[in-house]
């Protein structure tokens, strides 16, 4: 052991007696490098053997060196050169839409961006034309309504309270007692005698009756404004109390009020409260009073109100389960209710009592049959060019963006839309009565700044005149509920409101006429104006319109269908035998049962088979009157095309028509309204043809 360890050392200092590296072999050297580091004081002088690789944006070059003695190691050759970026591109800012900077790098390609903020509206002057502010940053065409201190603005607004049902309750008992004191008829002693006791009797009840029928009158006001407040601001907790409410409040006054009807009849008042009535429309009278006066009237109307309410608030009803189950106790509820009014069934109540139509339900048939013939294939064919038109669109491309501007973005928010409706709006003006100087620009105008416009959250617009204040009223909900096109819809709606004063009886198909008709006349003025959109754009908008007319007719005629088919419990198209089978119709067969009629229709490509789950609670039996009218005034547009003043002045006779009325009783039927202005009637072959023949 001990001879092992006296060699070991003999061995080390024999090693340590080489003072040049240079005379040691590679391999004991480095062997000793390892051991002991570097021998003596050499130091190593490194030299590139070898690149491991270039140099990157991102990464270093490195390289193998090497020293004469053996020894190696990597070092970096080159720093990682980094991106040298150059602009690629540059979207400019507008005014609520950031832009951006688009970087490429020269190198290696790699992309990067910096945003640059938006710039903001420069906000310019109040417009008394359109009673919009624009803004005045080139390509921009945002503008807003202001609020205004319009003349209604303190007028409309919902105020009804508790004292203002002690007045009704006052005034009614007052009337009550004088009633209830009134000795029974007697013909002998109360016949209509003007200047007798009797009859200076009944104007001192006639007066208090008046008083309580402007309470009525005030309380019906104070449902629509809270209506009206309740759409501008549905998630409002106020709003949606208030006008649950004053409907339930509004329904038990309405009763009470007609409670009278048979008292009266009973009373020395007759002859005098029922002057110039036949016995046969008091009788019907009478029988309708005692109806709504009727506690089961008042809880159907209540209930339908709730379900209402109800169908409102569900986000989608195509996916909800729960609209057919509301709608067939709202089918049930309408059943009771025709039947409490004396009638068969709810078709015949709503046709000639709700809707004050010239012909009945039965009669639609003749209607659809034409509308399968001529108007389905046109519909198709419509829809075919939609189709095409859309097939490769961007949102960028310029047909889109005429398409977002007319009939997508709101009017009272797109400069470009409302300037051009604002100057349809200065063509019209009334000819045919120049007495009444009454003009759609000055009138629209009016509305812009009155107070009696509402802009709101729910997804609809309607016009309506305020009882007993006399005020129409317009609301508008968000986006294409506000378009330039709905605006047009809804303005026919209020000039008829404006120039007939609400006095005259008129059906709901005469009515959608007004607006429909103005649609389409404002379509051909666009269609005028090349300096306002290309042919290209133009298509898109005209063909857009054009669906959508057509889709109202087919759709709304599939609705009628639909509901003459619920309310009779009787159907013969497509599915039938699998839809009453059981002798029935229920609720979970109501897609099936819709679905089967537009494939009637000939419009299963392209028809909405869930329609019927939007429209059937909120306008029971109505939109028919959609299809009927939509008919009537498609015609206008092939005729404004060729001759627009002389479209006008045929449209503008479907509101001044009542100039040749005598007095407010006055009345002609809808048909002869289309007569008097030239038109085709919905009830005539050649109207379909010449639909089908002039429109593209």
């Amino acid at each position: 052991m001990k001879r092992l360890s006296t060699l070991l050392l003999v061995l080390v200092i024999a090693l340590l007696a080489f003072t040049s590296c240079q005379y040691l072999p590679d391999g004991v050297k480095n062997a000793i490098e390892n051991v002991f580091g570097v021998v003596g004081d050499h130091e190593h002088e490194y030299v590139l053997e070898k690149s491991l690789g270039t140099a990157t944006c991102t990464k270093a070059e490195e390289g193998v060196f090497k020293c004469s003695c053996g020894a190696s190691e990597t070092r970096v050759v080159t720093e990682a050169l980094g991106h040298d970026y150059t602009t690629a591109s540059v979207v400019k800012p507008a005014c609520n839409k950031a832009g951006s900077t688009r970087y490429i790098c020269t190198r290696c390609s790699k992309m990067t961006s910096e945003t640059i903020p938006a710039t903001g509206h420069d906000i310019g002057e109040f417009e008394e034309l359109s009673r919009l502010i624009y803004c005045r940053n080139s390509g921009c065409s945002y503008a807003y309504r202001p609020e205004g201190e319009g003349k209604y603005k303190e007028v409309i607004v919902y105020k009804f309270s508790d004292s203002d049902l002690d007045e009704f309750d006052r005034i009614f008992n007052e009337l009550d007692e004088i009633i209830t004191a009134a000795p029974a008829y007697d013909s002998t002693l109360h016949t209509y005698e003007e200047d007798s006791e009797t009859h200076e009797s009944y104007l001192v009840m006639e007066a208090k009756y008046e008083e309580l029928y402007d309470v009525l009158e005030y309380v019906t006001s104070q449902y629509q404004i809270a209506q009206v407040e309740y759409h501008v601001d549905m998630g409002d907790a106020q709003n949606k109390e208030d006008f649950d409410y004053i409907s339930k409040i509004r329904t038990e006054l309405v009763s009470r009020f007609y409670s009278f009807s048979q008292v009266i009849y009973d009373s020395m008042y007759r002859d005098y409260y029922y002057f110039g009535m036949t016995e046969e429309e008091i009788k019907a009278f009478i029988f309708e009073s005692d109806a709504v006066s009727n506690p089961e009237y008042k809880a159907l109307v209540d209930r339908n109100s709730e379900i209402e309410m109800e169908f409102n608030e569900i986000p989608d009803p195509s996916l909800s389960d729960r609209v057919p189950q509301l709608y067939a106790e709202f089918v049930e509820n309408n059943k009771k209710i025709a039947e409490l009014m004396g009638y068969d069934n709810y078709l015949e109540y709503a046709y000639s009592n709700v809707y004050d139509r010239d012909y009945s339900y039965q009669d639609v048939k003749a209607i659809a049959d034409y509308v399968k013939e001529y108007i389905a294939p046109l519909y198709n064919n419509v829809f075919s060019r939609w189709n095409r038109i859309t097939a490769n669109l961007t949102q960028s491309d310029a047909a889109y963006i005429a398409y977002v501007t007319y009939v997508v973005d709101s009017f009272f928010a797109n400069a470009k839309s409302n300037k051009q409706l604002n100057d349809y709006i200065d063509k019209m003006s009334f000819t045919s009565n120049p007495d009444k100087q009454i003009s759609f620009s000055d009138e629209l105008n009016n509305l812009m700044g009155d107070g009696n416009l509402f802009l709101g959250q729910y997804g609809g617009a309607y016009v309506t005149t305020l009882y007993g204040i006399d005020i129409p009223i317009a609301y508008f909900g968000n986006s294409s509920y506000s378009s330039s096109f709905t605006v047009a819809h809804e303005f026919g709606h209020y000039m008829n409101e404006i120039y007939s004063g609400g006095v005259y009886s008129q059906s709901f198909d005469l009515l959608e006429m007004h607006s429909q008709g103005n649609e389409l006349l404002y379509l051909a003025y666009l269609n005028s104006r090349d300096d306002v959109m290309n042919d290209i754009e133009f298509e898109m908008v005209q063909t857009y319109q054009m669906i959508s007319m057509l889709d109202t007719i087919m759709n709304a005629l599939a609705v009628d269908t639909f509901e003459q088919a619920i309310y009779t419990n009787s159907y013969e198209g497509e599915n039938a035998d699998v839809i009453m089978a059981d002798g029935k119709i229920t609720a979970d067969e109501y897609d099936l049962l819709y679905t089967s009629i537009i494939s009637d229709f000939g419009g299963e490509s392209y028809m909405t088979d869930t329609y019927w789950r939007y429209v059937t609670v909120l306008a029971p039996c109505y939109y028919v009157s959609y299809s009927v009218s939509a008919l009537s005034v498609l015609q206008l547009y092939p005729m404004a095309n060729e001759n627009f003043d002389a479209a006008k002045d045929a449209y503008l006779k479907l509101f001044t028509y009542v100039d040749t009325y005598e007095s407010e009783d006055d009345y002609i039927t809808t048909v002869e309204v289309l007569e008097y202005a030239g038109l085709y009637s919905f009830t005539d072959e050649e109207l379909y043809v010449y639909i089908a023949n002039s429109i593209e």
